[in-house]
């Protein structure tokens, strides 16, 4: 999580893959590794992910707005390609 944080999304994603095989039914972990292949670009690995989380396109719809407000158009356009991905 720190590493998300720091946006480090390559870091994130190989801790939260360790943790990932630790308790693979771990909801909070399948879906903070999910968004970390989001914001890395890497759609197929987080669809993998965030299909069963039927939250996950709702918030991906706020995040691509927040991201945007947060003065991080780069996170901001790979949340809307998700949703895009999605269709």
């Amino acid at each position: 999580m720190i590493a998300m944080l720091r946006f480090d999304f390559a870091a994130a994603s190989r801790h939260l893959e360790a943790a990932r095989q630790l308790d693979p039914n771990h909801r909070g972990v399948q879906k903070a590794l999910g968004y970390s292949y989001v914001w890395a670009g890497d759609f197929e690995r987080a669809r993998g992910l965030l299909t069963g989380l039927p939250e996950a396109e709702a918030e991906m719809v706020t995040y691509s707005w927040w991201w945007a407000s947060q003065g991080q158009p780069l996170l901001a356009q790979r949340a809307a390609d998700y949703i895009e991905s999605l269709e």
